[in-house]
């Protein structure tokens, strides 16, 4: 997919900064841009704009593969 317009580039960077702040208040996740992929259950790979996913689904997720495409879907 090519990279989105100007308009689109401030929008996402605006609503990745909203989710992070309130992901730092909440604590209990974290937060990711478009450049994280996710593989899904279904073996489905999809790297949302932004996504928020709870410390304990990545707590299941063995560190080795923490480098990799992250194999939980994000709640967000």
């Amino acid at each position: 997919m090519s990279p989105p317009g100007r308009e689109p580039g401030v929008k996402n960077a605006r609503l990745t900064t909203r989710v992070s702040v309130w992901a730092e208040q909440d604590g209990t996740g974290i937060v990711t841009d478009s450049s994280t992929g996710y593989r899904l259950p279904n073996g489905a790979m999809r790297a949302p704009d932004v996504a928020w996913v709870e410390r304990s689904r990545l707590a299941a997720v063995r560190r080795k593969a923490s480098a990799s495409f992250c194999r939980c879907a994000p709640i967000l």
